[in-house]
Order: structure tokens, then C-alpha cells, then sequence
């Protein structure tokens, strides 16, 4: 994992100034710091197997037969744990949450024009190893027969920390 103390916010972005808005197939997420509130990243998978959208959807389809709750763990593999909601979103049929992290899926080819898959990352796992917490679902994704092909980030959210200075005060006129 990166160290990524001495980073500023105007040193947070790659020198890479298409990463922006070019998938980039060698996305290194160590080029950002930690100055982030939420990231979002577009991610083309190749899907060698579909058995993990096979296994969602089994929970998925349990899911929505009973009474339970609106989600329901999966037990995939020991380095994250993640919990199948009951109902996707638009152009994602299959949701996964850990903490404050969500992977969307579906099982578009990796050449489609939209990403199959989404992955937005909160502000505590920002904070608490961004580096970290990519590996992991690479890790996860790599586990189960899934190669990331390209990522590009959709949504990058700063941080702003200002001491001093009140939220009523006619001196804040950016709120």
C-alpha cells in the first residue's frame, strides 16, 4: 500500500491527464491520494465464467422469494464480505455492498459502450486506503474468473477541511 501522507490536494490527480476521460487499461489507483470524499470508477470486465453472477443471482432469486431482508450475505471468498441486494439499478442487475463500498455488475461484453461494472468507493475507505481497498476487489474479481480490461473514474469527489470559519458567518460565501 502507497503512503500517502504527504500528498496535497493540488498533487492528487495522476500525471496522466486523459484519465479523466479515456479508459486507461493500466490504471493505477496509487497515482491518487487520500484527499477524496467518494470515487466512482467505470470498469470493463472479461468475464472468463459467469459463475459469480450465476451465484448472485441464486441469492438474488432467494432473496426476493421470501420475507428476508433487503439484503443477504455471499459468501465468495475470505478478503471482503459482501452482502447481495435484493434489487439492482438501471443498467446494473446485480449489487453488492461492503461497508461503504458497492460493486455493480452486469454481464455485458468488456466492448460494450457501457461499463459492466461500477465501483464507488466511500469516503472512510477513501481515507483509510484507497490503494487498498482496489487490490482487494481486483483480488476478488481475479478470484472468481474476472479480469479488469479497462477503468476510467466517473466521479471524483475533494475533501475540504476549513478550521476557523463558521458555517453562519457572512464571511463563507461559498456554502
Amino acid at each position: 500500500m502507497s503512503d500517502f501522507s504527504e500528498k496535497r490536494v493540488d498533487s492528487v490527480l495522476p500525471p496522466n491527464p486523459n484519465i479523466m476521460g479515456e479508459a486507461n487499461s493500466h490504471f493505477d489507483i496509487s497515482s491518487f491520494g487520500i484527499e477524496f470524499d467518494k470515487m466512482v470508477l467505470n470498469l470493463s470486465l472479461d468475464f472468463s465464467s459467469f459463475d459469480l453472477l450465476d451465484r448472485i443471482q441464486v441469492v438474488k432469486d432467494h432473496l426476493q422469494d421470501t420475507d428476508f431482508d433487503k439484503e443477504s450475505c455471499l459468501n465468495v471468498d475470505s478478503v471482503m464480505s459482501w452482502n447481495v441486494q435484493r434489487t439492482g439499478v438501471v443498467r446494473y442487475p446485480f449489487v453488492l455492498k461492503s461497508g461503504d463500498i458497492t460493486l455493480l455488475l452486469s454481464s455485458r461484453s468488456s466492448d460494450s459502450i457501457i461499463p459492466s461494472a461500477r465501483l464507488e468507493i466511500g469516503s472512510m475507505s477513501c481515507q483509510n486506503g484507497l490503494s487498498s481497498v482496489f487490490d482487494q476487489i481486483k483480488y476478488f474479481l481475479s478470484l472468481n474468473g474476472i479480469l479488469i480490461k479497462s477503468t476510467s473514474v466517473s466521479r471524483l469527489d475533494l475533501c475540504l477541511d476549513v478550521h476557523g470559519v463558521g458555517v453562519c458567518q457572512e464571511s463563507c460565501h461559498f456554502f
